[in-house]
Parts: C-alpha cells; sequence; structure tokens
C-alpha cells in the first residue's frame, strides 16, 4: 500500500509552523503553548502508524448468471495491525450494478480477524463481465497518515440472456 498524508497532516503542519514563527516573532510564549498538542499529534501520528497489509478476497456465489437476475456474493477481508477506517471502492464494469447499498462501503477492521462484507450484484444486460478491482483506502488511529492501494479482482460472471431476448 502506498503511503501518503492526509490534509489533516498538512493542517497540522501549517499550524505548528505559524505558531511557532508567531511566538518567536512576537515574542509570546503562549503561542508555542498553543501550537505544542498539534506538535505532539504530527510526533505520534506519524511515528505510531503501521502499514497495514490488507487481504482480500473476492467471491460470487454463482458465476453464471441471467439478465436481471440477482447473484450474491462477498468481499473478505483481513489485515494483520487494527484499521480505524478502510474505505472500498468495488469498480464494476458498466452494466454490472450492485442492489442492496452503494459501491463505496468503510468498515473497521480488527487486528487478524476477517470480516465478510455481503454483496448482491445484477447484470442489466447479457455478456462476460470480468470484475475489474478494489480501490482500498486505509486510515491510522488519528487519520494522519492514510495508504492506497488497489487490488484486481480475479472473477468473471458469464451472463445468458433472457428467452424473451433470444426471441426477438
Amino acid at each position: 500500500m502506498k503511503r501518503r498524508s492526509s490534509p489533516r497532516l498538512e493542517g497540522y503542519a501549517v499550524l505548528v509552523a505559524t505558531g511557532l514563527v508567531a511566538a518567536l516573532a512576537l515574542r509570546r510564549p503562549e503561542l508555542a503553548i498553543v501550537a505544542a498538542p498539534f506538535a505532539l499529534l504530527l510526533v505520534l501520528g506519524t511515528t505510531l502508524a503501521r502499514n497495514p497489509r490488507i487481504e482480500i478476497d473476492f467471491s460470487l456465489e454463482a458465476s453464471r448468471s441471467i439478465e436481471g437476475a440477482e447473484v450474491e456474493g462477498e468481499i473478505t477481508l483481513r489485515s494483520d495491525v487494527a484499521v480505524d477506517r478502510l474505505e472500498l471502492l468495488l469498480v464494476l464494469p458498466d452494466d454490472v450494478e450492485v442492489l442492496d447499498g452503494a459501491d463505496v462501503q468503510a468498515v473497521r477492521l480488527a487486528a487478524n480477524e476477517p470480516r465478510v462484507l455481503p454483496i448482491a450484484v445484477r447484470s442489466r444486460r447479457w455478456g462476460v463481465y470480468d470484475f475489474g478491482e478494489i480501490q482500498l483506502r486505509a486510515r491510522d488511529r488519528l487519520r494522519v497518515v492514510v495508504w492506497e492501494d488497489s487490488v484486481r479482482i480475479p472473477a468473471e460472471l458469464k451472463v445468458y440472456p433472457t428467452p424473451e431476448t433470444l426471441s426477438r
């Protein structure tokens, strides 16, 4: 996963720098005292954040379906460290849609405990669909560091036409 700073980290850094420069320029130690908690958040957030290794398993109930029919599936997640917030974006082909809920979900993962997310999809047209990828964004507990990754889904769904479509 690629580690990068969150906008919160940049805001804290600007706030600390402004407070310390203002304390020196105005000779007011109170401004440095006000900036100190934000400096502490910066130090703790960047040093305590551990890179999560997230394992994803995506499975569908069936590999074949009829257009318009619902296909159940599940996404199984596991991480070696606790993840305070994990955002998932399921990138699907154009004619495949998620039925219950949105294609974006946010969950919290405990360390070394699998988390199963049920998902139901439907295809509007017949054809063979490759399920694309899942984009991940994980945040640490203080929301100072963000990790991003994209995982390819090795699932394929063959959707056959309905009898009404064939009789046209």
